[in-house]
């Protein structure tokens, strides 16, 4: 008969792999759905590459098909026939791009796709202004949108922090095309700035939003006059700073002559959302800042111990160290899928 531990640790080999599947299946499903709100950003009511972009971001695998096709649907419930078959044709290049340079020095440097996205924009562009329904201005800001947006998109995939907003702009521009009893846009921007909480995210969120052409000039004043009273009323605590940001970001909205009854709802969603997300994130920002404390305390006991033991037995003749470093690349290295591009190129 088998012992309980022995129940157990098969049980965790057991469903390991479908915890994994399931978070695996969780974030794809985040991220095509991410990929339909970020086909939706506009410049002035102009549709922008934002969801090509974001298949180009992605390194090639199965993800990324369902992530073209995707975001060439999402085109298609957005705009007309004619823009949205352009921009799902930019997808879908973007795709065999993916796929083509898979594996080679070009793809692995990080300017080669974000060039890429650029190059095909100014292409399927070009057709637009030589049948004279696309301007210039239009053509250029696309161009530049596509490969700034792919750059940004791969360092965010990269886990660099500082690139998150371009996540968050093209979120917040593609929320405010949905046709929902409330503004999605905004309400997104007001949650996020509340989590940031720093001026630069709200102007950056106030920008996205007012170049989307649907409120003028007013998101960014709106968005960046509460962070700055945030940061006056940052002493007396985020309490009092969570609920003077909906009221101020409402009075430069009603003094615009911009406030509805969907913007309204927006700001106190949005808002709401935001400062129950700031109770819980605390908590779990307290786990990795104990974690390193134990990492710290660890080194410092084996340097310890380190320090304890005599060095010389420590210290491999020459020979004998070129030995066992040749059967450790010889027995890891040569399983590595790598291995000629390292050792040889």
């Amino acid at each position: 008969m088998k012992n309980y531990e022995a129940v157990r640790s098969e049980e965790g080999l057991l469903t390991a792999p479908r915890r994994f599947r399931t978070k695996q299946l969780g974030e794809t499903l985040g991220l095509l759905t991410v990929t339909c709100v970020v086909s939706g950003a506009q410049l002035f009511g102009q549709a922008l590459p934002l969801g090509a972009a974001l298949v180009a971001a992605l390194p090639a695998g199965l993800t990324t098909v369902f992530t073209a096709c995707f975001a060439s649907a999402a085109y298609f419930l957005y705009f007309d026939a004619a823009v949205a078959a352009e921009f799902a044709a930019f997808s879908l290049l973007m795709l065999a791009a993916c796929f083509v340079f898979q594996g080679t020095l070009l793809a692995a440097k990080p300017w080669f796709m974000p060039l890429m996205a650029s190059g095909v924009s100014a292409l399927l562009g070009g057709v637009g202004i030589l049948g004279g329904g696309l301007q210039w201005s239009l053509w250029s800001a696309r161009l530049l949108l596509a490969g700034i947006f792919t750059a940004g998109f791969r360092k965010a995939f990269a886990g660099e922090k500082s690139c998150r907003m371009f996540f968050a702009s093209a979120l917040v521009s593609g929320l405010s095309a949905l046709p929902l009893p409330l503004d999605a846009g905004v309400a997104a921007a007001c949650a996020f700035c509340i989590l940031e909480s720093d001026l630069q995210s709200a102007a950056i969120l106030g920008l996205a939003l007012d170049t989307s052409g649907s409120y003028g000039l007013c998101a960014l004043p709106a968005l960046t006059l509460p962070a700055l009273l945030g940061k006056v009323q940052r002493g007396k605590g985020r309490a009092l700073e969570c609920a003077l940001r909906p009221l101020a970001t409402t009075a430069v909205f009603f003094c615009n002559g911009c406030l509805t009854a969907d913007i309204f709802a927006a700001i106190l969603t949005g808002s709401v959302c935001g400062a129950l997300c700031l109770r819980v994130l605390p908590m779990q920002a307290q786990e990795p800042e104990t974690a390193a404390l134990r990492m710290e305390e660890a080194a410092n006991v084996l340097e310890l111990l380190c320090s304890q033991l005599p060095q010389e037995s420590f210290l491999l003749p020459m020979q004998e160290a070129e030995d066992v470093y040749d059967a450790a690349a010889e027995s890891i290295c040569r399983c590595c899928p790598r291995f000629r591009l390292c050792w040889q190129q």
